[in-house]
């Protein structure tokens, strides 16, 4: 009835709910910790994840989140992490066998040929080595060849572009999708994630009309953008008004996340006025959580996912201060849930316990590895191709109705 439903199930592959993702929040903090427990159980989160890749759906199978893309993403940090070149060789054996995305495949960042066009090119920024030289190279190919393919699909209007995203459920929608995980706006991050690589203009002009798409639905009341989605034909109760939702998946906080790249790779004033609007629309969430919503920690749709949106801010603006709105996050989570009899709630349905890594503890873990050294642990939820490191453009933030750190 298009319900979500919680199941007992063994995991997936994929790196949103499946292994890969916990192996790789595993490899992060082997990083950290030098813990060779903490990497024997990532080579084996891997082992499991590379024996289940054939059950990936093809129309899902080269994103980043839940396909083939993230589980060699996971692979290669597996190769850089533990100075194997084994597991850099079979990242590269998966992209190799991708092919061609099928002519039903999805577009958006979280299942789709977005997604991966990002991953693909933080891939290709790493590594001299023979066998990473050869994958650096795959990987930039395949990037252009998917950033072709959102070029041709895009729908452009006097509105600007966008893309259809539900093309099968397009009854559901009374406009095609906005935001960072199904949205036009997370394909309009990653075709300018592939420009700042490329230098194609024409990747840059479809990112900026993906944009200029979404600020046409933004709600200055709401300071936020709207889930255009028709809950009543979901089976949800009768909807007179749009909900404008606060979540990395939907709404402010990863369309934030877009803009804060935007206004860091193109200086544009534009986008980060929209990045001040979306921070302090989070900042209300977060700070003022509306009654009767349990909370949870998750990245995609909790509390972890939206504190990201501080941290990359933080960083691209040049206010510390940000950070520590993330960090109180942290520490009322930590408060609450460790060392005590309450487990830290999922992202899954009554935030039963889960170990992935945008819905459950992995994820949890992963934020907190950010809380303490955001610099040398790149965000999960915005994969770049430079991890942000270069190009910053330093600005000032109104953020008035957020408390001084």
């Amino acid at each position: 009835d298009g319900r979500w439903q919680v199941v007992q199930r063994s995991f997936g592959p994929e790196i949103y709910a499946g292994t890969s993702g916990i192996a790789y929040f595993l490899l992060r903090l082997f990083r950290k910790t030098g813990d060779r427990v903490v990497a024997r159980t990532a080579e084996g989160a891997l082992r499991h994840a590379l024996s289940a890749v054939g059950d990936l759906p093809p129309t899902t199978r080269f994103g980043f989140y839940t396909g083939l893309t993230g589980v060699a993403f996971a692979c290669a940090e597996a190769g850089k992490a533990l100075g194997d070149e084994r597991w850099t060789a079979r990242a590269s054996e998966l992209l190799k066998g991708l092919g061609e995305p099928p002519e039903d495949h999805i577009l958006d960042v979280l299942g789709g040929t977005a997604g991966a066009i990002p991953a693909l090119l933080a891939l290709a920024r790493d590594g001299e080595s023979p066998g990473e030289a050869e994958l650096r190279q795959g990987c930039l190919d395949l990037a252009r060849r998917l950033g072709e393919g959102l070029l041709a699909s895009a729908h452009r209007r006097s509105r600007g572009w966008s893309w259809d995203t539900l093309a099968d459920d397009s009854k559901l929608l009374r406009d095609h999708m906005l935001g960072l995980s199904h949205g036009t706006g997370g394909i309009a991050w990653a075709l300018l994630e592939l420009f700042q690589v490329d230098g194609d203009e024409r990747f840059r002009q479809a990112a900026e009309e993906g944009f200029r798409y979404e600020r046409s639905w933004y709600s200055p009341v709401h300071e936020n953008w709207p889930d255009l989605r028709r809950y009543e034909a979901l089976g949800g109760v009768a909807q007179r008004e749009l909900i404008y939702p606060a979540q990395w998946c939907h709404g402010a906080p990863g369309i934030g996340l877009t803009r804060l790249r935007a206004f860091q790779l193109l200086g544009e004033e534009t986008y980060r006025r929209e990045a001040e609007a979306a921070l302090r629309t989070t900042w209300k969430a977060v700070s003022q959580p509306a009654e009767g919503v349990p909370l949870n920690y998750s990245l995609c749709h909790g509390l972890a996912g939206n504190a990201e949106l501080f941290l990359l801010a933080a960083e691209v603006l040049g206010e510390p201060r940000l950070s520590s709105l993330a960090v109180e996050v942290g520490r009322q989570g930590i408060a609450a849930h460790e060392g005590t009899a309450n487990p830290w709630p999922s992202g899954v349905q009554g935030g039963v316990p889960t170990p992935g890594l945008m819905l459950g503890t992995a994820g949890t873990g992963y934020f907190l590895l950010r809380l303490a050294d955001p610099a040398a642990t790149p965000p999960v939820v915005l994969v770049t191709a430079d991890a942000g490191a270069e190009g910053q453009i330093r600005g000032k933030l109104a953020l008035s109705r957020a408390p001084a750190a």
